[in-house]
C-alpha cells in the first residue's frame, strides 16, 4: 500500500479546499420554500391592527361555538366539537345586524344555525356582547371578513324563539328583539320566570332596564339619505365599525361627487313614512366647510389623523 505522508502545508491547504466545497454546495442548494400563508403571516405580524372594519364585512361572517374547533383546524387535527363531527354540514353565518341609532351600538346579530340545532337551520337573534372576533384569524385585505366565536352551547340556542320576517312587520323589530333577548338571558337561568329576565344590557335606555326604542337593521343605513339643517345633502356610501363589530363609529358621506368621513355621532336618525333619513344639525354650506374628505390609506380603512380632524370638526361644529 502506498502512503503518502502530508506535510503541516498540505493538511492546511486541504481542509481549505474541504471548507470551501461545504460551503458552495450550502448555497446551491435550495433553501425550504415558505408558503405563501406563512410568508403573508410574517409580512403582517409587526403590521399594527386596523382598529375599524367595514360594518358589511360581519353579515356573512362565519360563527362557530366556544369551545368548537376552528373548522380549517378540525380537518388536520381530527378533534371534534361539541356535536362530535369535525365541520358542520352548514357553516352558521350572521345574516342581520341590529343597531341602536342613539348610539351607534350594535345590539344584536341574526344567526342562521347551520347544523347547530338540527335541520333545517333556522335564525336566531343573539347579543352581540355574547359574540367576539377571533383574534387568531388575520385578515390579509380590508375587504376580508372576520370569523366570530359565540359563547353558547347548542341546548341553550334550541330553546330560543326563531327570528321571522313577518313577526317584525306585524309587531316591529324593537318587540321582537326584546323577547329574543329576553329568552336569552332566560336561557342562561333554567327554570327562571320569564318575567324577571332581562333583556342583554347592550341597547338600554335609562335606568328602565328596556331597550332603545331606535332600533334598526344594519341593511337600512346605506345607502340612505342625509339631510343638512336646510336640504337634502347626500348618502351614506360606507359604514364603519370598530374591530369587534360593537358599535357603529364612522360613515362616509358621497355629496356633490366628494366622500366625506362622518363620525357617526353626528348623525340623528329620522323616520319617515317615505323613507328613513339621516340629519346632520348643519347648514350644508357649513357642513361641506367642516367636514373632512375621506381617501383610503394602503393599508387600512381610515387614517387616523383624518379621523381625529374628522371627530374634531363636528364637535367643534356643535359649539
Amino acid at each position: 500500500m502506498l502512503m503518502l505522508k502530508l506535510g503541516p502545508l498540505s493538511a492546511g491547504l486541504c481542509a481549505l479546499l474541504a471548507h470551501h466545497a461545504v460551503a458552495q454546495r450550502a448555497t446551491t442548494e435550495p433553501k425550504p420554500r415558505i408558503s405563501d400563508s406563512a410568508a403573508i403571516r410574517i409580512q403582517d405580524k409587526d403590521k399594527p391592527a386596523d382598529p375599524f372594519s367595514r360594518l358589511e364585512s360581519f353579515v356573512g361572517a362565519r360563527v362557530r361555538l366556544h369551545g368548537d374547533a376552528d373548522p380549517d383546524e378540525a380537518d388536520k387535527s381530527g378533534k371534534t366539537d361539541e356535536k362530535g363531527s369535525a365541520t358542520p354540514t352548514l357553516v352558521p353565518v350572521v345574516t342581520r345586524l341590529v343597531l341602536d341609532t342613539s348610539d351607534g351600538s350594535v345590539v344584536a346579530a341574526v344567526l342562521s344555525t347551520g347544523d347547530w340545532v338540527g335541520s333545517p337551520d333556522k335564525l336566531l337573534v343573539v347579543p352581540m356582547s355574547a359574540m367576539h372576533r377571533d383574534t387568531k384569524v388575520r385578515d390579509t385585505d380590508a375587504m376580508a371578513g372576520p370569523e366570530m366565536i359565540l359563547s353558547a352551547t347548542r341546548a341553550r340556542l334550541a330553546t330560543l324563539p326563531a327570528f321571522d320576517t313577518k313577526d317584525v312587520e306585524k309587531r316591529g323589530l324593537v318587540a321582537v328583539v326584546q323577547d329574543a333577548l329576553t329568552a336569552w338571558e332566560k336561557s342562561a337561568r333554567p327554570g327562571s320566570d320569564a318575567a324577571e329576565a332581562q333583556p342583554a344590557s347592550a341597547g338600554r335606555s335609562g335606568e328602565t332596564g328596556t331597550i332603545a326604542t331606535t332600533l334598526i337593521l344594519a341593511e337600512q343605513i346605506r345607502p340612505a339619505q342625509v339631510r343638512a339643517r336646510d336640504g337634502k345633502f347626500g348618502t351614506v356610501k360606507e359604514c364603519f365599525a370598530d374591530s369587534d363589530c360593537r358599535r357603529l363609529r364612522f360613515v362616509v358621506v358621497t355629496a356633490d361627487g366628494t366622500d366625506l368621513l362622518v363620525p357617526f355621532s353626528a348623525l340623528h336618525f329620522v323616520h319617515r313614512t317615505d323613507g328613513d333619513e339621516w340629519l346632520i344639525d348643519q347648514p350644508a354650506t357649513a357642513l361641506r366647510e367642516n367636514s373632512v374628505e375621506y381617501k383610503k390609506p394602503a393599508d387600512r380603512l381610515i387614517d387616523p389623523s383624518a379621523a381625529q380632524r374628522a371627530v374634531d370638526a363636528h364637535r367643534i361644529s356643535k359649539r
